[in-house]
Order: structure tokens, then sequence, then C-alpha cells
């Protein structure tokens, strides 16, 4: 793995925190795996958030074609019940 070295700003209790917990050698390892969840979860809410939206937009394509045929289906439903 190549590493590559920025500069972020971070709160002096989070940051105490964070090294008090957390030896020194292994920081880099335990921010990266944090990243990496953090971008997992944040692509898997944006994947949940376009199916929802899909959905939404197929129900009322749904509806639309369901209402289109709904005459015929009276008309057929009428015809084989008399």
């Amino acid at each position: 793995m190549h590493l590559q070295k920025r500069t972020y700003s971070i709160d002096q209790t989070t940051l105490r925190a964070f090294e008090r917990s957390v030896a020194s050698g292994n920081r880099s390892v335990v921010i990266t795996g944090l990243l990496r969840k953090y971008l997992a979860d944040d692509e898997r809410e944006s994947i949940r958030k376009a199916l929802i939206s899909g959905a939404k937009e197929m129900n009322e394509l749904y509806l639309e074609e369901a209402e289109a045929w709904n005459p015929l289906e009276e008309e057929l439903y009428g015809e084989t019940t008399t």
C-alpha cells in the first residue's frame, strides 16, 4: 500500500483521545480503515436513495399502465362472468 501524507485539522479533544487509544505505528492504518468504511457507507446510502427514487418512479409507471389496461380487464371480466 502506497501511503501519501496529507494535512487535516482535527479538534484537540478528538485528536488526544485518538492518540491515547491508537499506538503511533497503527494510526495511519486505523485512519485508512475508518475512511474506507465511511466511503463504503456513503456509497451504500447513495445507492439506497437511488433505489428508493427509482422504485417510486416505477410505481408511478406501473399505476399508469394498470389504469390504461383497467377498462379492457373490466370488459373481459364482465364477459367471462356472464
